[in-house]
């Protein structure tokens, strides 16, 4: 007979094995998919992101790079030596934030 515990494992092991199937439909990972959604919510610059998340900045800046490189984010230099980023959810980012949303919800 299962335990609870075993239960929540196995439930939590098919939902990411969806979930990761779900992200490789749309070409992006966990992480830049959770990147999208912090940036959405407000968290726009390097610094803020990794305030929130406890990621190192090399893990951070690599996550944000293939990001932009694949057109979820789009970023913009600011302050006076410009190397402040601001970044933001692209169109493409936004439509694949609802198309995975709609997924998870059926």
């Amino acid at each position: 007979m299962k335990t609870a515990l075993e239960s929540l494992r196995n439930a939590s092991a098919l939902y990411n094995e969806k979930l990761v199937k779900l992200m490789k439909s749309f070409g992006i990972t966990i992480a830049e998919h959770r990147l999208l959604l912090l940036i959405e919510s407000g968290l726009d610059t390097q610094e803020k992101i990794s305030l929130a998340t406890k990621l190192d900045t090399s893990t951070l800046s690599r996550q944000l790079k293939s990001a932009v490189r694949k057109e979820l984010l789009d970023k913009v230099a600011t302050g006076r030596d410009k190397r402040q980023l601001i970044y933001s959810v692209t169109e493409k980012g936004q439509s694949d934030l609802k198309g995975i949303a709609a997924e998870l919800a059926s």
